[in-house]
């Protein structure tokens, strides 16, 4: 029924991938005391130890049915947070709960964390969190647009025609778009860190903040994340956090191409870029008139937190759950909204709002003109009704299961406000939530480990574009 071989052969060469980048943080504990050196060796041997048992041994078919890549996708994130989580439980003695809580947070960027203070932890394993966030972004971006498109989950078969069709001359093959992806996220994080650098951070300050924020995860060396370093430095956080939310595929046309107006003829894009500017300069304005901040502060703070929240990055800058009803009404539509399809952000994606609009646009005008013939159309193309049920689909599941998640949570003993930002958080990918207990100066270290468990649940389901997980609790996906 399944090629089971092949599947337990790419597991495997994921766990080595994963190995292999614990060095990363294994180079950090010579520069620390040697803190952490023997966890993450013993780490590092375990996991190579099992991609060696898994892949010691070539499959001879290696073809993939869509059944093959809906499980393989759902089960290379469930493994890989299981050792990328090793770490955490060796170095640091952390609970299985919390260690994997922390791996899944960080592998689907979402930026929730149980760590009460980030200085107590050691330099290795904040580099490790760091990596996390990295590599599960770039393997997102990845997922997203050679994958996800080709399985249609939740409507992204309409983004096939840039991302697998075969006539297209300019990236004729998956790994090829992938290459391209690879060296554009890389030159993103290393002028992030120049950036970073530039503004007074220190390298490691600097290269850890340019791997959360390119990937848009939000985890931070410092307890109070960006409100302790200075205004130049949140300024250029706001730039990459922008830059990390826009589609990865669409600025690697714009680069084969020599073309740079490709971007500015992209439906999603351009749409996103509106919204944060317009919704940008109104809440700042909005928090000048309060007097919550000065003109200039109310730009930072304002854009800032907006792309923030749209990025899912889950940084923090100021507790913009305090501060005016209007301003919280505003970051939680953004919350909902996500940044655009094909980037590293989480939420529900700019493109399925504005194709719903479509619909919606096209059904009140055939009331208006029952007999007119016309079709719903996105960036030049067609969209088809298949495409429309993905994503109707899509969207109910989306508040479905952040309902059931939140119902869940407030029967487990969390307050309403703390159980349905948790819940929206999760699934969206975001980061922190509102109030006292999760908000963006809390954390999830006290929540109960029955919502921490179904957290962890809402996070692969939001990072998977949640039908991919869905489909395998039929019986029917099981038979042959």
């Amino acid at each position: 029924m399944f090629n089971r071989p092949f599947i337990l052969y790419i597991l495997g060469s994921v766990l080595s991938k994963i190995a292999w980048l614990m060095i990363i943080p294994l180079v950090v504990t010579f520069f620390h005391n040697g803190d952490g050196l023997v966890g993450f060796l013993i780490c590092i041997g375990i996991t190579h130890f099992v991609s060696f048992i898994l892949t010691r041994k070539k499959p001879q078919d290696m073809r993939l049915r869509v059944k093959d890549m809906l499980l393989l996708t759902t089960l290379i994130w469930l493994i890989s947070c299981v050792f990328s989580a090793l770490p955490f439980i060796v170095i640091s003695d952390f609970s299985f709960t919390d260690a994997y809580f922390e791996t899944v947070s960080g592998l689907t960027t979402t930026g929730s964390s149980v760590i009460v203070d980030v200085s107590d932890t050691s330099s290795a394993l904040l580099m490790w969190r760091s990596t996390l966030q990295w590599m599960g972004g770039l393997g997102f971006i990845v997922m997203a647009v050679a994958i996800l498109p080709f399985l249609n989950v939740g409507g992204m078969t309409l983004f096939r025609t840039e991302s697998s069709d075969k006539s297209d001359k300019l990236l004729p093959q998956a790994r090829d778009v992938a290459k391209s992806i690879i060296q554009i996220y890389l030159f993103l994080t290393t002028a992030c860190t120049i950036a970073y650098m530039w503004s007074e951070m220190d390298f490691f300050d600097a290269i850890n903040h340019a791997f959360t924020t390119i990937s848009t995860g939000g985890f931070s060396t410092r307890s109070g994340s960006m409100s302790e370093f200075n205004s130049t430095t949140q300024w250029i956080c706001t730039l990459f956090m922008f830059l990390g939310s826009l589609p990865f595929l669409l600025m690697v046309q714009a680069i084969h191409r020599k073309n740079i107006f490709v971007l500015f003829r992209d439906q999603q894009l351009m749409g996103f870029s509106l919204f944060v500017l317009i919704v940008g300069f109104f809440t700042a304005a909005w928090l000048n008139y309060e007097n919550v901040f000065n003109w200039q502060d109310s730009l930072r703070y304002a854009f800032f937190n907006l792309i923030n929240i749209m990025s899912t990055c889950g940084f923090s800058l100021g507790n913009f759950d305090t501060w005016t009803a209007t301003t919280t009404m505003v970051f939680t539509v953004a919350f909902i909204l996500g940044g655009c399809s094909g980037s590293t952000t989480g939420g529900i994606k700019i493109f399925r709002f504005q194709i719903m609009f479509q619909v919606l646009k096209h059904q009140i005008l055939r009331l208006i003109h029952p007999n007119s013939i016309s079709a719903v159309h996105y960036n030049r193309h067609v969209v088809s009704s298949e495409t429309v049920f993905g994503i109707v689909g899509f969207i109910f599941s989306y508040f479905m299961i952040m309902a059931i998640l939140a119902v869940l949570m407030g029967m487990s003993g969390m307050d309403f406000q703390s159980a349905w930002s948790s819940a929206a958080t999760a699934i969206g990918n975001v980061g922190p939530g509102y109030g006292n207990q999760v908000g963006a100066s809390g954390n999830f270290s006290t929540i109960p480990t029955f919502s921490k468990w179904l957290m962890i649940l809402g996070m692969l389901l939001g990072r998977l574009e949640i039908m991919t997980i869905l489909v395998l609790l039929f019986p029917h996906f099981w038979k042959k």
